[in-house]
């Protein structure tokens, strides 16, 4: 059996830039839509990166990070500048 790691010098034989590059990840037009957009992350950070309009936007997640956010609205990451602030909303439990 032709392998690519050689055990007596405990060395790979692979042209790694090639072998890579057939896995790349290649958008013919920036993600419009967050379920399209393009992950990014280690297992402990992650990233998602789309565009709305002539905007990237980028949301980092921690994996113990927790969001009590509700989406009674569509998702959004920011207001318009002339929109008025969100009234505040009540929050049941200790935290009230």
């Amino acid at each position: 059996m032709n392998s690519a790691f050689d055990p007596s010098t405990g060395a790979w034989s692979i042209a790694w830039p090639g072998r890579v590059s057939r896995h790349d990840l290649v958008y013919l037009s920036p993600p419009e839509d967050p379920t399209q957009g393009i992950p990014l992350g280690n297992g402990d950070v992650g990233a998602l990166v789309w565009t709305e309009g002539s905007r990237i936007v980028i949301v980092l997640n921690k994996c113990d990070l927790m969001d009590d956010a509700t989406f009674e609205a569509p998702l959004r990451n920011w207001a318009p500048e002339h929109a008025a602030p969100a009234p505040p909303r009540a929050r049941a439990g200790r935290h009230a």
